[in-house]
């Protein structure tokens, strides 16, 4: 006879479990590396009852059985009432005290344990009360823009792209620290003076791709695509674009798998190309599919929204913000027509040296931000050409009119060198950050009904690129670039 199996789990099984992009490997006999091997006995998943007492153990342990035809009559087990402990110091919160209470003698308050740490309870959803400057992400150099990025069993990561002219740019990955609750370095990558990271997943695999823009000292940039690597524990080459880029972007339709790079384009070059690669699952790699006319792009910006009846939803708004003798350029919206399986034109905007797209939707409502970051244009002095710059211009929002079929002027938002939009919901709240880069200041809106985005809070840290919004282990955090010091920062939004 073998050994006894004990009847209580030392976690109880949860009432709800999400089990969305999920494998359960049953009696797998395959050696892979954390998952199951050997045999099951018996599995039997009885939704919202506990069949614990008529499955095992068996008054015969040699054979467990489920006897379907018993009579007997699932009950859903007593649960005991919560009860409250009282510590003088905050508590040490594991997966195995999850849903505990505590009353903290030292903040006077009830707190509740998620599993990773102790928060506070609190009556009705969350919302937003300040911000206070955490901490620092210090890099080589200057940083143009941050990702922000999950991967299962591993954590929470941060990857600057760090712009430089000089040969040996490096930009940084920084994986978050459970212990001390901030993000430490992890991985650095060689780039060519990069604008951007964007992460993806295809199956179960996860890519970092950067785009290269290149500079005085790296006259023949590439942009790269990293796979992360289960083995070494970290992002490895995977395929290499040989194109300088401004932005890129990745995104599916139909379990098919895009690529898209803005190629660089200087002031006053004319228009330039964006190319859409495709992945091949034969070859693991990105391949040539098509191209789109553009005008000096700075961002591409996908997204789903069911917009119009012909059209399937997915599009592509496009940021030109550099054109032959100034940067007022027409932006453009593509949609994608499934009958021919390309993009096809579908709206115009008229933008202002347009650095950014920000697509959000609620109550059925959906939304464009445009960051107009800069009026460009050229003037002759003295029988020479000289580049003049105006930073002080209006970004908008525009709002999706269902019966025009076409995005309409919906919020005007003045900026000083705006160059991202960045949409983010605590509890019911709904706010959008604005990143200036010719300001000290940047600005959070809440959106606030008929008032429409009105500010709530302005951000003293210096001109800035890029704004990320980070959430970890119920906390908040928003991530932002510097791209005049080789010190970005890390904020924390604290909540009641």
């Amino acid at each position: 006879m073998g050994n006894i199996i004990p009847d209580k789990l030392t976690v109880p099984f949860p009432k709800k479990m999400n089990i969305e992009q999920t494998r359960i490997y049953v009696g797998s006999r395959r050696i892979k590396r954390k998952r199951f091997t050997g045999l099951l006995r018996q599995l039997v998943l009885v939704p919202g009852s506990d069949a614990s007492i008529i499955i095992c153990p068996s008054n015969n342990p040699s054979l467990a059985t489920l006897d379907k035809n018993s009579g007997k009559v699932f009950k859903q087990p007593v649960e005991s009432p919560p009860y409250v402990t009282f510590e003088k110091d905050p508590a040490f919160c594991s997966i195995h005290s999850k849903g505990s209470l505590i009353y903290t003698e030292a903040t006077m308050q009830l707190e509740l344990c998620n599993g990773h740490s102790y928060g506070l309870v609190r009556g009705g959803p969350e919302r937003m009360d300040y911000i206070v400057d955490y901490d620092d992400i210090v890099t080589n150099n200057f940083t143009l823009s941050v990702e922000h990025f999950t991967i299962p069993d591993e954590g929470d990561f941060v990857a600057t792209a760090n712009y430089d002219d000089m040969i040996s740019n490096m930009s940084h990955i920084y994986l978050w620290n459970q212990t001390l609750s901030k993000f430490v370095h992890f991985q650095s990558i060689k780039t060519q003076s990069a604008m951007m990271w964007k992460f993806f997943q295809i199956g179960y695999q996860y890519f970092l791709a950067v785009a290269n823009a290149g500079g005085v000292y790296v006259q023949h940039a590439v942009s790269v695509i990293y796979r992360w690597s289960y083995k070494e524990k970290k992002f490895i080459r995977h395929q290499i674009l040989t194109i300088m880029a401004r932005s890129v972007e990745v995104f599916s339709i139909d379990m098919m798998y895009f690529l898209i790079v803005a190629s660089k384009t200087e002031f006053g070059s004319g228009s330039s190309c964006t190319i859409i690669f495709k992945w091949s699952p034969d070859q693991s790699s990105f391949l040539f599919y098509n191209t789109l006319p553009t005008c000096g792009v700075l961002d591409l910006t996908f997204f789903r929204a069911s917009i119009a009846p012909n059209l399937d939803g997915h599009c592509l708004a496009i940021a030109n913000a550099l054109g032959d003798t100034s940067s007022r350029v027409a932006s453009e919206i593509y949609c994608w027509e499934d009958s021919i399986a390309m993009f096809i034109h579908f709206q115009t905007i008229e933008t202002i040296g347009a650095s950014d797209w920000e697509y959000f939707n609620f109550e059925d409502r959906y939304f464009l931000a445009v960051a107009n970051q800069v009026y460009q244009w050229s003037n002759e002095r003295d029988d020479s050409p000289v580049i003049e710059h105006e930073f002080a211009l209006n970004s908008v929002i525009y709002e999706f009119d269902i019966s025009l079929l076409r995005f309409v002027f919906y919020q005007r938002v003045e900026t000083n060198g705006a160059t991202d939009w960045e949409f983010f919901t605590i509890g019911n709240q709904r706010f959008l950050a604005l990143a200036n880069s010719n300001s000290s200041i940047s600005h959070i809106y809440r959106w606030r009904g008929v008032e429409k985005f009105v500010e709530v809070h302005r951000l003293p840290i210096g001109p800035t690129t890029d704004i990320d919004y980070i959430p970890i282990n119920g906390e908040h955090y928003l991530a932002t670039a510097n791209h005049k010091g080789n010190r970005s920062k890390l904020l924390k939004i604290v909540t009641y």
